[in-house]
């Protein structure tokens, strides 16, 4: 927390300990982008679960005049 702002509630989940000491600012960043693109491709597939489970006993309905 000490020299970098937070943005975001996910720039204050826990970063492996190489990773936080780091004094590199570009590494740092690096590292913040991949946890986010992470999360949201987890966020992602957890939606497509949702989705699919919701959706299960749905029968489509094909209206005809």
């Amino acid at each position: 927390m000490y020299g970098f702002n937070h943005l975001t509630p996910l720039d204050l989940l826990y970063l492996p300990v190489d990773k936080r000491v780091s004094f590199d600012g570009n590494r740092r960043a690096q590292v913040v982008k991949n946890l986010h693109t992470k999360v949201q491709q987890h966020i992602e597939k957890i939606n497509e679960q949702y989705v699919f489970k919701v959706n299960k006993g749905i029968k489509n309905m094909v209206l005809e005049p």
